[in-house]
């Protein structure tokens, strides 16, 4: 049985609507603290990456010391971008981000962040685009849209088989943008559903795949500040719908051809 379930960013429960504060403060204050080593750490495995190159060693030693620095750069990247995320969930709930909405082509936005992340993919992704109705410009946050169509892309991408699209729509009217990415994945369960916006909350389905759960509370913290819904539609083992609402400022600069984004 299909189960269709709408969480709109103003009616998430209250255990979704940003950590406790004591939570919150430690989780801010040891990202931060662990943000500097693993940067170090990250720099000093490219360096020595780098030297092994030149060592007067074996071919096969070389290749295993290369492998080494490789993984190492790979787990502290991952592990400053999960850094990142928690910071910027924190700002956001603290009402510390600014909200900057300027004339905007949401096409140009979705077209190239769906083309980094395409070339990032591994394995490589299609997806299948329809922004005819959103080469316009109109007046949003870039940055809000490029965050929250990235995170929902990425976990499109993570839980749906590689060979199988993605579909990326995108329109402008009624003085708002519609945003819907669908995939052919696994979908959610019913009972996970209720959860998705919690903060490291993880469905056993998916415990196996990298992720820390930090995608969708971002989503959530990004929509609260811009003003937007989302709504979720999923079956398990029918794929997910994610529909996403951004309200359009009436503010337009007298010539927007000129700052287009």
């Amino acid at each position: 049985m299909q189960v269709d379930a709408t969480l709109r960013s103003g009616e998430a429960p209250a255990s979704c609507d940003g950590l406790m504060p004591l939570r919150e403060r430690l989780m801010a204050t040891v990202s931060h603290e662990f943000r500097t080593p693993l940067t170090v750490i990250q720099a000093s495995a490219g360096l020595i990456r780098r030297r092994v190159v030149g060592l007067a060693v074996e071919d096969r030693d070389r290749q295993r010391l290369l492998g080494s620095c490789e993984r190492i750069e790979q787990a502290t990247t991952s592990m400053v971008a999960a850094i990142e995320r928690v910071l910027l969930i924190s700002r956001l709930s603290a009402g510390e981000e600014p909200h900057t909405p300027r004339a905007t082509l949401p096409g140009d936005v979705l077209l190239s962040l769906s083309a980094d992340l395409q070339a990032s993919a591994d394995p490589p992704r299609e997806v299948l685009l329809d922004l005819s109705a959103a080469q316009r410009v109109v007046w949003l946050d870039p940055l809000v849209l490029r965050q929250v169509a990235t995170q929902l892309l990425d976990n499109a991408f993570k839980y749906s088989p590689p060979h199988l699209p993605v579909r990326l729509q995108a329109a402008c009217g009624a003085g708002q943008l519609s945003l819907t990415i669908t995939d052919e994945g696994m979908g959610i369960e019913p009972e996970d559903l209720a959860l998705i916006f919690e903060p490291f909350h993880r469905a056993a389905a998916v415990r196996d795949l990298p992720g820390m759960g930090l995608g969708l509370p971002l989503v959530l913290q990004l929509l609260r500040l811009a003003g937007g819904q989302i709504e979720f539609d999923s079956a398990p083992g029918r794929g997910t719908t994610v529909r996403v609402t951004l309200p359009l400022g009436s503010d337009h600069p007298s010539d927007p051809d000129q700052e287009k984004s």
